[in-house]
């Protein structure tokens, strides 16, 4: 055996020095996927919908503040607006005012909340509308606070009338 030539693999072999020679092993193979289905690429990690952002923001202040989450709670809606600087819009009605305004004074934790929870830094902004003058016979499930509930807690709704009669 010429001493440019690699010592021949068997078993327990050896160093020079006597210890027990590394096992060689191969490269890890890159899985391949079964014949017909193509790979997909993957979203990233942590890349939401903008759907998605406001209901895991609203779970993390939930676990943050049951107070200020009930406050947020009151608003009809939620919208994230911008393309590059994002804004997060809650509008409360006119008459939940006391509600806005608390909510108002935690903005800047809000604001640290959204950025650790969905990785962007929006500006909070509430906002108040009037009510819309209702109808005496509007369906309670057509009111947009009642459809937040619903999206997040399913279940079954009973609809009782006033009875306005009664003396």
């Amino acid at each position: 055996m010429k001493p440019s030539e690699p010592a021949p693999e068997s078993k327990g072999s050896r160093t020079k020095t006597g210890k027990p020679a590394e096992p060689v092993t191969a490269p890890p193979e890159k899985t391949v996927p079964p014949p017909g289905r193509k790979e997909e690429p993957e979203e990233p990690a942590g890349v939401l919908e903008e759907s998605e952002m406001i209901d895991a923001w609203l779970d993390k202040v939930k676990d943050m503040s049951m107070p200020l989450f009930q406050h947020l709670a009151r608003a009809e809606e939620f919208e994230l607006a911008g393309e590059e600087l994002k804004t997060v819009n809650a509008w409360f009605r006119h008459d939940d005012s006391f509600h806005a305004n608390q909510v108002s004074r935690r903005k800047a934790d809000l604001q640290e909340l959204f950025t650790r929870t969905c990785g962007i830094t929006p500006r909070i902004v509430i906002k108040t509308r009037e009510a819309e003058e209702k109808e005496e016979d509007s369906n309670p499930v057509d009111d947009p606070r009642v459809q937040t509930f619903l999206k997040r807690y399913p279940g079954k709704i009973t609809v009782r009338k006033k009875n306005n009669n009664r003396h």
